[in-house]
């Protein structure tokens, strides 16, 4: 199985996953995993989160 070619920039226009330069950690737009929506559920070990955007524009992660 070929791995993509990450590029050493974030580039939310398309979406594209990047990897940090100095760290070699990946880097995903929070635009792209909420795609256009304030919520989004994601799956950990069978157990369910929630990331929500505030209307202050931060972050949260519940269960």
């Amino acid at each position: 199985m070929n791995k993509p070619i990450l590029s050493e920039s974030v580039d939310t226009r398309f979406g594209s996953v990047a990897s940090e330069p100095s760290t070699g950690e990946r880097v995903l737009a929070s635009e792209v995993l909420l795609a256009g929506n304030r919520k989004l559920v994601i799956e950990h070990r069978g157990e369910r989160y929630w990331l929500r955007e505030t209307r202050q524009g931060k972050l949260i992660l519940t269960k």
